[in-house]
């Protein structure tokens, strides 16, 4: 029997970004089955918590339907996925870690699902979830199963942000310096994490984590696109991606039979354009 650990890399590469549904109700079983395991994710690497709502969406406003996301209106979904946390340094982080990892969840039991933040219209949400001051909505994703047909619409928007495409492994990823691109070895498990990483969703497709790859450790970096990754006051949807990718590499990590950690450490190799966020370290066995 595949348990969520040991069939994570098949539901990596099986996860896309849905925004057309086809209107069916998800079976509230299946609903609580993904609140519980998003329930019992809730604290990243760099200790924030996150809470998760799921919210019935059959009595939204029209209106406000057309305005939820970045890329226009999701349609025929029911059910919506609310992450919610509150300011704290490196929540991002943290947030887009357990986000995914709920995503992926929801992805293994056959339910489709879209990252919706930036200029999310987040008041329908903040009123069903009853949302403290402190609190911030810094994504959602709608729930439910993909029409059979792709639409005109979804293939446009796919289209404008290269939805299926990644960028190569060697242009992500290097080792034990930033001169030296790595090449990709399905053999080497850690190229395996990396590769887990280079499929991951990140917004508008950016896809801005770059790995430097050293005897036991794989450190995190930032490629930032200023301006856009600052674009707003409590959410920076880059610094989620960076956490969407750590979750990326500790489920492989899993799968994999590898023991690591998360951690910052204070002397890293330096470059003058990528940020550094953390260490994965490898543990022996």
């Amino acid at each position: 029997m595949h348990t969520f650990e040991s069939s994570i890399l098949e539901t990596i590469k099986a996860r896309r970004s849905v925004r057309s549904y086809n209107n069916s109700l998800v079976a509230s079983d299946v609903l609580d089955q993904l609140l519980s395991f998003a329930s019992d994710h809730v604290t990243g690497p760099f200790g924030n918590t996150i809470r998760f709502q799921i919210v019935d969406a059959r009595g939204f406003d029209p209106s406000s339907m057309k305005s939820l996301g970045t890329y226009g209106a999701i349609k025929g979904a029911k059910s919506y996925l609310v992450g919610i946390s509150r300011p704290a340094e490196h929540v991002d982080e943290d947030f887009g870690f357990c986000m995914e990892t709920a995503v992926l969840k929801a992805t293994s039991l056959g339910l489709g699902s879209c990252w919706l933040g930036g200029y999310l219209n987040r008041s329908t949400f903040a009123e069903l979830c009853h949302i403290v001051p402190e609190e911030i909505i810094a994504a959602v994703t709608p729930l439910g199963y993909a029409s059979p047909r792709t639409t005109l619409r979804d293939k446009m928007i796919r289209k404008a942000v290269d939805g299926d495409k990644r960028r190569p492994f060697n242009t992500l990823f290097f080792a034990e310096s930033f001169t030296k691109q790595l090449s990709y070895d399905e053999a080497n498990p850690r190229h395996v994490l990396l590769e887990a990483v280079r499929q991951a969703p990140s917004a508008s497709n950016k896809q801005p984590w770059r790995i430097l790859l050293t005897d036991n450790a794989l450190h995190l970096y930032l490629d930032e696109d200023f301006p856009y990754n600052n674009r707003f006051e409590h959410v920076h949807m880059q610094n989620i991606d960076m956490g969407i990718a750590m979750a990326h590499i500790t489920w492989a990590a899993q799968t994999k039979g590898l023991l690591g950690k998360w951690e910052m450490l204070s002397t890293v190799i330096a470059h003058e354009k990528f940020t550094y966020i953390s260490t994965w370290t490898s543990q022996a066995v």
